[in-house]
């Protein structure tokens, strides 16, 4: 059973992996010795974004691609969606399953070489239940999500990186009881490709 937690635990834990394909930035716009062209606009483009799933008698699937454009070597900016779909079924209950779907924007800005700021904007269709004259019924809404942090990259290859971004949810006081969230804190880690 410990095993089992632990393993879920994990699981949850590489869901938050951020994977956004770029390049080390010395790799991309500034070349080591000779002189080189600017690249250009197809080699500007990122892609990539989180994805995960966990399955049993709980199941999490998540999948946020994202579309990111480098306009300097220290600054990039994008977009995406994001869809949530998680079932979970509770001993001698009947299962229950939601959805959460919506988009996102992101700018990043290197300050220095492994070191970024991070700002996102996302906006997410809930699911919640609300008290009516005839008892409780599941509705929808939109929370906007806005995020700040740093991400912090360490370079493996010389396409891809490793990245590590904490994010801190300004608004999630006003939308906790909505909040696909545990916590205002966001972390995402993964592989740049």
């Amino acid at each position: 059973m410990k095993l089992t937690r632990l393993f879920t635990a994990l699981l949850l834990f590489m869901l938050s992996f951020n994977a956004l394909a770029q390049t080390p930035s010395d790799s991309l716009f500034r070349r080591r010795g000779a002189e080189q062209p600017k690249p250009n606009w197809m080699e500007r483009i990122s892609l990539g974004g989180n994805f995960g799933a966990s399955f049993g008698n709980n199941t999490f699937i998540n999948l946020a691609p994202l579309v990111a454009y480098r306009f300097t070597d220290k600054f990039m900016a994008g977009g995406g969606f994001t869809y949530i779909y998680s079932r979970w079924k509770l001993p001698g209950y009947q299962a229950v399953s939601n959805s959460i779907y919506g988009g996102r924007t992101m700018a990043r800005y290197s300050l220095f070489p492994n070191f970024a700021p991070t700002l996102e904007y996302e906006a997410l269709n809930v699911p919640y239940l609300k008290q009516t004259d005839f008892g409780l019924e599941q509705d929808r809404r939109w929370i906007g999500n806005p995020l700040a942090g740093a991400t912090v990259i360490f370079p493996i290859g010389a396409r891809s990186t490793f990245g590590i971004t904490a994010l801190y949810n300004l608004n999630y006081q006003n939308n906790r009881m909505y909040s696909p969230y545990g916590s205002p804190w966001v972390l995402r880690m993964g592989f740049m490709l």
